[in-house]
């Protein structure tokens, strides 16, 4: 079952994903009913020049016709399916229009087949007949053996350039994959159907050895020559929409971090802005300011400021890494300052720290300033993402050739899928009280603790708090 916020990008990304397969549909329509026009021409032309007309007037506008009805009626079906994109009431029928149009020629030429065969199946016509139509509509010699090879492909996909068909659709429409597949495995089995209904007696087991090698060579040629491109161009769609999925999450959730960025740029400001207007209304030349009002200001300004420059240490951590100059220090008394430093903020939040850090621990090799910050982050945001009374507890041990440092708490804690996310660049909890810091704070934290060589994580479930771990080098000696 999905989260809210997933629902929510995945509603949003299917609307954006309808609206470009909108807009590449209608493109895809417009130039395969231009390039299957010119292919057409450029079949019929030189076919009709080189045979028909030289057979008569009779055979000559026969085929005139003939070709000028196909081509037409197939244009129509590309200039339908335009329309149908057009209207407003048939445009939220985007997928069905996709099929046909996808299916459009394949099936005309099968329906095409089927309605040669019935003179053949009512008995106008005998079988001998149908083989003799079938290599005189071809215009040359051809031994009978390869007649049954004949019928499959006068299915259509294989002549030409129909085998192009759904790889130029996949080029220009790559989106949707299971669209293609729906509409490549239908064109598949109402050919089978078609030739099945062409070729009602037909039994390959009474051909003879020959026959039968001509015959399975054929249809093999014919499953590889269009089978291969269709499953190419789907896989090649496969990683497109997945690259788009994700190209999207990432710029839904950089919108969500928009939004929460500029709230927070703009209640400082609106804050300041209410203060001076409201001492520009007294009618003193000189104005009177208190000292809180005063501090009240510098103090959303501070963190205003803070706030911007958190983005741009995180945005430069990510191009050009974290800067650290490394040391061997003391760990249990880093952890003591820092607990003494947030002492103000322990009080108003109701917190208590515990610091189960042996004072005889092995020094680490660090950047004391940076692991500082690190700390001040781990702490400041498990007070920000749970309520009031919080304990939190600080210890650290020796594995092997690293120091694992520990910071739990005792909050409301997060699911697994939280957890795998929360050092993103732009995630973000959902119990945070304030609008940011868990979208910045712990992406830096994990960015100081790499360039450290070491490794982050957090191991929580919901209501049984979180414990944020790290790993830190030894110190030399």
């Amino acid at each position: 079952m999905q989260k809210p916020g997933q629902q929510a990008i995945s509603i949003d990304y299917q609307k954006w994903r309808d609206t470009f397969l909108y807009q590449k549909l209608q493109l895809a329509i417009i130039i395969w009913s231009c390039f299957h026009a010119a292919i057409e021409l450029n079949f019929k032309i030189p076919e009709f020049l080189g045979k028909y007309y030289k057979r008569g007037a009779v055979s000559a506008v026969t085929f005139l016709f003939n070709s000028s009805r196909d081509l037409l009626l197939q244009e129509l079906l590309f200039i339908g399916c335009l329309i149908l994109l057009r209207l407003p009431k048939t445009r939220k029928y985007l997928k069905t229009i996709f099929i046909i149009f996808a299916c459009s020629i394949p099936f005309y030429n099968y329906f095409q087949v089927i309605i040669t065969t019935i003179p053949y199946l009512i008995g106008l016509k005998t079988p001998e007949s149908q083989s003799i139509d079938i290599i005189a509509s071809l215009g040359g010699e051809i031994d009978i053996i390869h007649c049954l090879a004949l019928n499959q492909i006068r299915l259509g996909i294989d002549t030409k350039y129909y085998h192009l068909l759904f790889p130029i659709i996949g080029v220009l429409v790559p989106v949707c994959l299971r669209l293609h597949i729906i509409s490549q495995v239908s064109v598949f089995i109402f050919g089978l159907l078609a030739y099945k209904f062409n070729n009602p007696t037909y039994n390959f087991w009474s051909l003879s050895q020959e026959q039968q090698v001509a015959c399975s060579t054929d249809a093999i040629y014919s499953l590889i020559f269009n089978l291969l491109p269709c499953i190419v161009v789907d896989y090649g769609i496969y990683l497109y929409e997945l690259t788009l999925k994700t190209e999207f999450k990432y710029w839904w959730q950089l919108r969500l971090f928009v939004n929460a960025v500029a709230h927070d740029l703009r209640n400082p400001v609106l804050g300041t802005i209410l203060v001076l207007e409201n001492l520009l209304n007294q009618r003193q030349t000189k104005i009177e300011v208190d000292r809180t009002v005063v501090e009240d200001v510098i103090t959303g300004n501070k963190r205003q400021l803070n706030l911007i420059d958190s983005m741009l240490e995180a945005h430069a951590s990510e191009t050009q890494g974290i800067k650290i100059y490394p040391q061997s220090i003391k760990l249990y008394p880093l952890v003591q300052s820092i607990i003494t430093d947030l002492s103000p903020l322990l009080s108003k939040e109701q917190a208590t720290i515990v610091n189960l850090a042996n004072s005889e621990l092995p020094e680490v090799f660090a950047d004391a300033l940076q692991l500082s910050r690190v700390y001040h982050n781990l702490i400041i945001n498990a007070i920000n993402v749970n309520q009031v009374g919080l304990q939190i507890t600080i210890d650290a041990w020796v594995e092997e050739d690293k120091v694992h440092c520990i910071v739990a708490d005792n909050g409301v804690g997060m699911s697994q899928q939280q957890a795998a996310k929360l050092f993103q660049l732009y995630a973000r909890g959902q119990n945070i009280q304030q609008s940011l810091g868990l979208g910045l704070g712990l992406y830096i934290c994990q960015q100081i603790i790499i360039a450290h060589s070491g490794d982050i994580g957090v191991n929580s479930s919901p209501g049984n708090g979180a414990t944020f771990w790290f790993t830190l080098p030894i110190g030399v000696d």
